[in-house]
């Protein structure tokens, strides 16, 4: 067991406690010991926020929990996936708050994926102008990327990400333990981010994954560990670099699983998106090949798909990109690996770098051409 912290993005507020209990089982007198939910209110309602699968494998283990803490919970449960990060979904979980009066010392307790941490977190800065928020992240996505992090979003028709809110957790419990009933597939794509930090930061790291072993759960509580210490490092630095690796590959990854419309999960998506960014580094002279079989090897040996999907066309790809944040002019914004651990960084130090539609749709073109040869690519 241990417990880190990252700062709060307001210097004057306390930062986020973040705990790493890996347990088989929910235990009161274990959190209790460790003094997580300190910061709930034992006198209020507060509201437990999960989704349906969640609630299926878990929620009487989770009402005993509470009651044996003494906290008081009123759950709300939304579909699984992108469907619930809606302004519709939003509203539901709005009117929840309302209907059964939720005050200002309440808690948003948010059980779940990263579906399920962005709503949450949405919901907490919004209601009454700011609730407290607690986050139980129930997938390797969840806990190794998405709750570990102060930003919360929803998503419009016109791309993922849109409108989006800026609170910390007050505390996060990290447990491993809850990953046990996810099935091989969403492990896998939920490693997808601890690959994105090995290959921005740290070859040591990817060494270890190249290792990948994740039905082994002393191996995936370490890489678990690692994913977490480094995003928290990364947070607390706050620097060009730091910035940039939270959202390697995300520019492509993110359109890709726009129009995969819950076809491919994020992490699959952003695995695809972060070779297809290797390969637009080649282009601009930027890295090297060896940097490039790097990207997908790493994600080949966890099954991860590496290729654009051939039913998506190139130029509609580059029209959703066009709606992300970070979008400048008629060029999308992004960071590039010049080695591995080490990302590229201009004149100026930024590492966001400009890329038009012609270079980008020839990166995208050059991953689609290598998908019947990729064996071969990877292996030479």
């Amino acid at each position: 067991m241990s417990i880190l912290e990252f700062k709060n993005p307001y210097p004057s507020l306390p930062p986020t406690k973040v705990s790493l209990l890996h347990t088989s089982k929910l235990d009161a007198t274990a959190l209790a010991n460790i003094g997580f939910f300190s910061t709930v209110d034992r006198e209020s309602t507060h509201i437990l926020l999960t989704d349906s699968n969640v609630a299926a494998s878990m929620l009487d283990e989770l009402k005993d929990m509470f009651n044996n803490l003494r906290i008081k919970i009123h759950p709300v449960i939304v579909v699984p996936g992108e469907s619930s990060k809606t302004i519709q979904a939003y509203t539901h979980v709005l009117d929840a708050c309302a209907d059964v009066g939720i005050t200002k010392e309440s808690t948003v307790i948010g059980i779940g994926g990263g579906v399920v941490k962005d709503l949450s977190g949405f919901l907490a800065s919004t209601f009454l102008r700011g609730l407290n928020l607690v986050l139980m992240p129930t997938t390797v996505l969840a806990q190794v990327d998405a709750a570990i992090d102060w930003r919360h979003s929803l998503n419009l028709p016109h791309g993922k990400n849109l409108i989006g809110s800026i609170l910390a957790p007050a505390e996060i419990l990290i447990n491993a333990g809850f990953l046990k009933s996810l099935n091989d597939r969403w492990i896998r794509d939920g490693l997808a981010e601890s690959i994105k930090i090995a290959l921005c930061q740290s070859p040591d790291f990817l060494t270890l994954l190249s290792q990948a072993n994740p039905s082994d759960f002393t191996w995936l509580c370490r890489v678990i560990d690692i994913s977490v210490s480094e995003k928290i490092v990364a947070m607390n630095r706050d620097s060009a670099p730091d910035q940039a690796m939270l959202v390697y590959g995300h520019a492509i990854g993110h359109a890709i699983e726009h129009l995969a419309e819950g076809e491919l999960g994020h992490g699959e998506a952003i695995s695809i998106g972060m070779c297809v960014t290797a390969e637009l580094s080649l282009l601009a002279g930027l890295s090297d090949e060896l940097t490039l079989k790097a990207h997908y090897n790493a994600f080949t040996a966890f099954g991860l798909p590496t290729i654009v999907p051939d039913k998506y066309d190139l130029h509609q790809i580059w029209s959703v990109i066009r709606a992300d944040k970070r979008f400048r002019g008629d060029k999308m914004c992004a960071p590039a690996v010049k080695t591995i651990g080490t990302l590229v960084a201009d004149g100026n130090g930024k590492c966001f770098l400009p890329f038009g539609a012609e270079i980008v749709i020839r990166a995208l073109e050059l991953n689609k051409s290598r998908g019947k040869t990729i064996g071969k690519f990877v292996q030479n």
